[in-house]
């Protein structure tokens, strides 16, 4: 049976061993790992619809002295001073808001996977689900009264919400032929959860329901998916312990199976296994030693070729190697007497770092990781701070065009400003969910053009959506929406593989999270440069644009930075490879005359030419 036979059978097993153990088709449980993440995944950037409903409901208007009057009202009744103190109030609190809930969306996944590979997959989708709920319900019945619980809502949804794709990611082992596939479902479902505020935002818009209503409801279908979680999902894992049984290699059954039915006798035979290199007898290449003295000197060849290859240079005949105390060989002496049946051959050390096998320690602040980490920091600042300010940018364009000003207000500039801007922000919602669908392809894409050329497109992506953002005609803004869409799935799909290429996925879990912490925590700087443009700048962002158009062009650096290192990376490989192939390679010298020929490692001994087929012995023979 081959190897991939052996896998297929050994995964077929898996996946039936799990639906008969826990009595759950695999579709079930896809569909529900899909519905959940649907729903509540990546919700949190559907902030910009979101926050038109929470200005619909006057959250945050009526706090200050005299904006009570203005909540709601569409024409100046009140002095110029204190409508444009009241709107600055509103959205600076808002602002806020969305501030908590962008941190949680990024640093919430370290901890909830050192949750999930403590508890399970069952206790973190429960967890993760509750947690949800309880910030939907705070959404729910909050108030600027006596219960203003809508910062602490909104980051409780953020922070559950990735949740709910981490702890069901491992559902696509059930599906060892579409495990690519699956995955990227689940990562396209995670994208697509920012239409959910959207349609919410129509049903408020269009007084189908209210605003406490629709958030209700919300959190009541996340109970509904913590209790059945309770039921559905497994406790630890979807490998199950059965399931775990059938992944046994073909071969290690083979080996402890032929084991057992052969029968040990000798001394000779036991001191002959004893002798075999580890590595050999954990393929399952033991060789049966024999009791008569024509086929021990076979058998003793064949174990001369297998130690010798190895080993390197031993002496078999010399007596039985030096072992330490631990059972290990002992390291033979730079300079040892040469055998005329193998020559010595010095091997110099000689090997390229391979950063995969590197501890968290020396992974964490190895020059390849801290680059895509700070290109990933500020990239994502840009992300983060047009999603929260789309709604302030647009408006601030949409009065430039009606020649809006503080001392020109009308009912219909009004109207249509508002119209535009919600119109704007609308699509700006759709277009970056919508290019979230593509992140498959993007991994592809990916794949084919290599890290540096990807991480480059990125910069590009992200320089363009802030030089057009600088331009105050509307209609260009949908180019920028696309710019950043497209930016957006390059960046998480390019940062997360190149985490896991470069540096193995022994420590991908602390490695992703750390970087997300570290995004998170740098990403507060976009309330600053939000209170800073509403305040200072008159509600202008073009000076803060400018500033991350300069970060996003500086980003240029990072792909030319890594093509440098993966050049060299690959160069000492590559050098590490040519040395070892000439050590293995080489013609052996002559020594003292004789030229000696060394038989490959994997010439058969015919037994015809060294045991005479006779008696009990024959069949001893065939099998040596």
């Amino acid at each position: 049976m081959s190897e991939k036979e052996s896998s297929e059978k050994a995964t077929s097993g898996c996946r039936r061993a799990f639906c008969r153990e826990f009595a759950v088709n695999r579709y079930v449980l896809l569909s529900a790992c899909v519905l959940q993440i649907a729903l509540y995944g990546g919700v949190i950037y559907g902030w910009p619809s979101l926050s038109l409903m929470l200005r619909r409901e006057g959250v945050y208007r009526e706090l200050p002295a005299g904006c009570n009057a203005l909540n709601g009202s569409s024409t100046a009744n009140s002095t110029d001073i204190d409508l444009e103190y009241c709107e600055t109030y509103q959205d600076l609190r808002l602002g806020q808001v969305y501030t908590a809930g962008s941190w949680a969306v990024l640093g919430s996944r370290f901890f909830i996977g050192l949750f999930l590979d403590h508890f399970g997959v069952r206790s973190s989708n429960v967890a993760c689900a509750v947690t949800t709920a309880a910030g939907a319900f705070m959404l729910a019945f909050s108030n600027t009264h006596n219960f203003d619980a809508y910062l602490p809502g909104f980051f409780l949804v953020g922070f559950g919400g990735p949740g709910l794709l981490m702890s069901v990611q491992g559902v696509s082992v059930l599906f060892p032929t579409r495990r690519s596939t699956v995955l990227s479902i689940l990562s396209g479902m995670f994208s697509a959860s920012a239409f959910v505020f959207v349609a919410l935002n129509s049903l408020h818009n269009a007084q189908y329901l209210s605003y406490e209503t629709i958030f209700t409801i919300y959190g009541c279908i996340t109970v509904a998916i913590a209790l059945y979680s309770a039921f559905l999902f497994p406790p630890r894992s979807f490998v199950a312990q059965k399931a775990k049984e059938a992944v046994a290699p073909a071969e290690e059954k083979e080996m402890v199976k032929s084991a057992g039915s052969s029968s040990i006798g000798t001394s000779m035979e036991a001191s002959r296994a004893q002798s075999i290199d580890t590595a050999e007898r954990s393929r399952g290449k033991v060789l049966h030693a024999m009791t008569s003295i024509s086929t021990a000197a076979a058998a003793a060849k064949v174990q001369k070729e297998v130690a010798d290859k190895d080993l390197g240079s031993v002496n078999l005949e010399a007596g039985p190697t030096p072992m330490t105390r631990r059972g290990r060989p002992k390291r033979l002496a730079k300079r040892q007497p040469h055998n005329l049946s193998r020559p010595t051959m010095h091997v110099e050390e000689h090997h390229a770092e391979d950063i995969t096998l590197l501890p968290f320690k020396k992974q964490i602040v190895h020059r390849l990781y801290l680059l895509a980490t700070v290109f990933f920091c500020f990239l994502i600042l840009t992300l983060q701070f047009f999603v929260g300010s789309i709604r302030e940018q647009m408006q601030f364009k949409a009065e430039l065009l009606f020649g809006q000003t503080p001392h020109n207000v009308s009912v219909s500039v009004i109207a249509n400003v508002s119209a535009i801007t919600n119109s704007y922000v609308t699509s700006c919602n759709l277009i970056l969910a919508g290019t979230g669908l593509l992140t498959p392809a993007i991994g592809i894409i990916i794949d084919k053009i290599g890290f540096p050329i990807a991480f480059s497109i990125i910069a590009a992506f992200f320089a363009l959506h802030n030089g057009i953002n600088l331009i105050t005609v509307l209609e260009a803004q949908y180019a920028s929406f696309f710019a950043l869409g497209f930016g957006r799935s390059f960046l998480y799909a390019g940062y997360f593989s190149f985490v896991g290429i470069m540096f193995g996925f022994r420590n991908f879990g602390k490695l992703a999270g750390t970087g997300l912490i570290v995004s998170a925590t740098f990403s507060l700087i976009q309330y600053p440069l939000y209170s800073l443009s509403l305040g200072l700048a008159n509600g202008d962002f073009q000076y803060v644009t400018y500033i991350l158009l300069a970060c996003s062009l500086a980003m240029q650096a990072v792909p030319i930075s890594l093509r440098v290192l993966l050049r060299k990376k690959r160069e000492a490989e590559e050098e590490a490879k040519a040395h070892q192939r000439s050590q293995t390679t080489s013609v052996c010298e002559p020594h003292d005359g004789v030229e000696v020929e060394l038989a490959p490692i994997h010439e058969e001994v015919e037994p015809s030419s060294v045991i005479p087929q006779t008696g009990g012995d024959r069949g001893a023979s065939e099998r040596v």
